[in-house]
């Protein structure tokens, strides 16, 4: 089944189809990236708060953001695009809150995108975080690990 259809999603989101909680907590934004100049979606992972709101809606609004920074750009089709995962206030805490069909959806909303993410850039992660990235890097291929890159803080 078709990945929005099959998340009730529409086939152009526009934000109409955001939750304003969501919106207002300001979960996600998007820059320029100062190193490749490619378009950046930053992810305040801090920010999400699913019980303002369900996880969904906050990859709802991410999915949105990608829309925005490459809809009649074919540039950015070409080159791709860098995600931030700011993890100021984050906390392992919310893993216990998500369900497996939201951790799925997420992989989905990029393994599904005609867009290549080609640089992640993690930032204010806790000793925890940078463990944990570490040990699942281990396990990917050397692509994956060539485009992660932990910013110290």
């Amino acid at each position: 089944k078709d990945f929005r259809a099959k998340n009730e999603w529409p086939v152009h989101l526009n934000e109409t189809h955001l939750n304003q909680k969501v919106v207002d907590v300001g979960p996600h934004d998007t820059e320029k990236c100062p190193e490749t100049g490619l378009p950046m979606i930053v992810m305040h992972c801090g920010r999400i708060d699913v019980s303002l709101a369900p996880a969904r809606d906050f990859q709802q609004h991410a999915q949105y953001l990608m829309e925005t920074v490459t809809f009649d750009r074919p540039e950015v089709h070409e080159r791709g695009i860098a995600l931030r995962l700011d993890f100021k206030g984050a906390s392992f805490a919310i893993l216990r809150k998500l369900h497996m069909d939201d951790l799925t959806r997420g992989i989905d909303i990029f393994r599904t995108y005609p867009v290549k993410v080609k640089k992640v850039y993690l930032t204010n992660t806790s000793v925890a975080i940078r463990m944990a990235v570490k040990a699942v890097l281990m396990l990917a291929t050397k692509n994956i690990r060539n485009k992660v890159v932990v910013v110290n803080n």
